[in-house]
């Protein structure tokens, strides 16, 4: 809680989004087993903070029983891997919101960069993000704590 008086600095208040990726409202490229970017956010951190990066988004294949992976990386599609998960697809592009979240210490002050990837591990269809204006995708990063 902040009091009368005090000086509150931005991105330090726990809690606070530091970045966030304008909302995606539809689907993303059709991908098969190539790893591919879908979503990036760059984040202004500090170093000795540590900061909550999470992608609330609907990954599908247009195949039932493939098998997909999506994962949360730094950097770039060959960055160090924060998150990932594989699920195998039961019905033909259904599959719940999935939800992405890794914890991310700050080395340096720095713009961070922080992308969602996508791609079909096993299967013959397309994967694709899914989003709409009633089903966005959401990518945001948000301050915890100093380190």
């Amino acid at each position: 809680m902040v009091l009368a008086g005090e000086t509150i600095i931005a991105g330090k208040v726990p809690g606070q989004r530091v970045a966030s990726m304008t909302p995606r409202t539809s689907n993303s490229a059709s991908i098969t087993t190539t790893e591919t970017v879908i979503d990036t956010v760059v984040a202004p951190v500090v170093a000795g903070r540590r900061y909550a990066v999470w992608w609330d988004a609907r990954p599908v294949s247009s195949t039932a029983g493939d098998d997909i992976q999506y994962s949360l990386r730094e950097d770039s599609v060959s960055g160090t891997v924060m998150q990932a998960v594989a699920v195998d697809v039961p019905v033909i592009n259904r599959q719940p919101r999935a939800r992405l979240y890794a914890e991310y210490e700050a080395d340096a002050t720095e713009d961070k960069t922080f992308v969602a990837t996508l791609f079909r591990v096993s299967g013959t269809g397309n994967a694709v993000g899914v989003a709409a204006a009633t089903q966005p995708t959401y990518f945001n990063v948000e301050y915890i704590e100093e380190a």
